[in-house]
């Protein structure tokens, strides 16, 4: 298929999404369009039978899928940029391989509005956001977030980093987004591969980001996907990782968009993590995970304040020996 000639470059990347991986594949089949189409899937070296389902959807369909099979695990978020350096398309979708779409006409309808308002580089929707079983939890955004927030329109990477601060959430998922293929001719991969790589799990914060510093994000106010919010033990998602590995995440990502952008948005930025760790905490408070809130507590200290809590704690200890 002739580069020129694909509209939109489907990125998918999946790890152990056996279970889940065909409702995702067929919920892109299921598109009703009139342009053509690729689907680049980085298989992360599964050690499920995805690759064996990849596979028979590669015989089935071979001029729609390019499918990318990992010799060894390289993490969720190098697999992501990998991906998106091979899409050849004019625009770029996304889904994991444990999400999925509702609406047939998802694709056309984004793909229309970008064509005719050149002005925006991204268009989202509304989700549904499931457990692992598909039973709905809410839906992503709420239509109370999106008038108290007005977000029917992000104008800049400023006003984003503002929602996040306000809401501690994502603001919108990135698998409902639709946007300009800013790899195509991107003259500092470097740059950008730093930034979207910099944690192990996250990467979805710093790609919006990377197009609204090229243009404004539109939402479509419909659901048109599913995103599944998987969390439990020995589960590789990373809603599913412990305390430690979530915020090191977070805290990485964020310091990295600081320096992208020239410490433009420092403060914000320094007030934001401050926040997401207290976020964490208190979510790992009510799910009693006192070990992994008490390393966390130690780790964050500097070094001075490490001696003092030492200090502290062998004075405590000694008075409660004495009194034994």
């Amino acid at each position: 298929m002739d580069s020129e000639d694909i509209t939109v470059s489907v990125a998918m990347i999946t790890y152990n999404h056996e279970k889940y991986l065909r409702k995702a594949l067929d919920s892109i089949l299921m598109q009703k369009v009139d342009f053509k189409y690729e689907v680049i899937v980085g298989e992360d070296c599964s050690p499920d039978n995805s690759r064996e389902i990849l596979k028979e959807y590669k015989r089935k369909y071979p001029d729609i899928f390019r499918m990318i099979y990992r010799d060894k695990n390289i993490g969720a978020t190098k697999n992501s940029y990998d991906v998106f350096t091979k899409c050849k398309g004019k625009y770029i979708a996304i889904l994991e391989g444990d999400d999925f779409w509702t609406d047939e006409f998802k694709l056309k309808t984004q793909v229309k509005f970008l064509k005719n308002n050149e002005e925006y580089s991204g268009v989202y929707h509304k989700v549904t956001v499931s457990d692992e079983f598909g039973t709905i939890i809410k839906n992503m955004p709420s239509d109370k977030f999106i008038i108290q927030n007005n977000i029917h329109e992000i104008g800049s990477p400023k006003r984003f980093i503002e929602l996040c601060y306000e809401t501690m959430g994502q603001v919108f998922h990135v698998q409902s987004l639709i946007f300009k293929n800013i790899f195509l001719k991107y003259n500092n991969y470097g740059k950008i591969k730093n930034l979207l790589t910099t944690a192990d799990y996250i990467c979805d914060t710093q790609l919006k980001l990377l197009v609204l510093e090229r243009g404004k994000i539109k939402l479509i106010n419909k659901v048109m996907g599913n995103y599944r919010y998987i969390r439990k033990r020995n589960e590789t998602s990373f809603s599913s990782q412990n305390i430690l590995v979530h915020y090191s995440n977070i805290k990485n990502v964020w310091k990295a968009v600081d320096q992208y952008f020239d410490y433009k948005y420092g403060y914000l930025i320094k007030k934001l993590i401050i926040k997401e760790k207290y976020m964490v905490i208190f979510d790992r408070f009510k799910n009693k995970d006192m070990k992994n809130v008490f390393i966390l507590f130690i780790n964050e200290l500097n070094f001075k304040g490490k001696i003092g809590f030492i200090n502290y704690f062998n004075k405590r200890l000694i008075t409660k020996i004495k009194k034994c």
